[in-house]
């Protein structure tokens, strides 16, 4: 815990376990799926998205993006609270 507003963790976590696509609705024999998660985007400006996004991006067929409401509260809001 910290009373900095700034993000403690950056880079890439991949689950441990590729889930089988029939599970997200894909036929039969499909190409398995990893949940990635990306620490510490816009902190540091676009140069480090792309740093910390690039390699994903890279190696998949397909992307779906979650992205925090951009009318909910603000990370820096949520950090310091």
């Amino acid at each position: 815990v910290s009373s900095q507003a700034l993000s403690c963790t950056t880079g890439v976590t991949v689950s441990p376990e590729l889930l089988p696509g029939e599970d997200f609705g894909a036929p039969k024999g499909a190409p398995r799926v990893a949940i990635v998660d990306l620490e510490g985007q816009g902190d540091k400006g676009v140069k480090q998205d792309v740093k910390i996004a690039a390699p994903p991006l890279l190696i998949c067929k397909a992307v779906i993006l979650v992205e925090v409401c951009g009318a909910g509260p603000a990370k820096d809001s949520l950090l310091v609270s």
